[in-house]
């Protein structure tokens, strides 16, 4: 490995890598919200379902729904927390 000429420059860091502490909070607020709505969209889901089922189980659009909202609910979380753990 040949030294570094004073030319030539250090590597830049990654793009997720920030050092701004404003921007810092922006992300943490981002995220945060971001897993907010996940939950929310997954409560709503299943709130959905406990509605269908009570109502005698025969509506089927909303056990359908429901399922599918707490699917994307569920998935979002997960996609959130595995991305602010980096």
């Amino acid at each position: 490995m040949r030294p570094l000429a004073s030319t030539d420059r250090a590597p830049k860091p990654p793009t997720y890598f920030v050092t701004n502490p404003k921007i810092r909070r922006v992300q943490r607020a981002y995220s945060l919200t971001s897993s907010l709505l996940s939950a929310f969209i997954l409560l709503l889901g299943l709130a959905m379902i406990a509605g269908a089922v009570a109502r005698g189980g025969g509506v089927v659009l909303g056990v359908v729904l429901g399922a599918a909202f707490v699917v994307i609910g569920a998935g979002r979380l997960l996609i959130a927390r595995a991305t602010s753990e980096r």
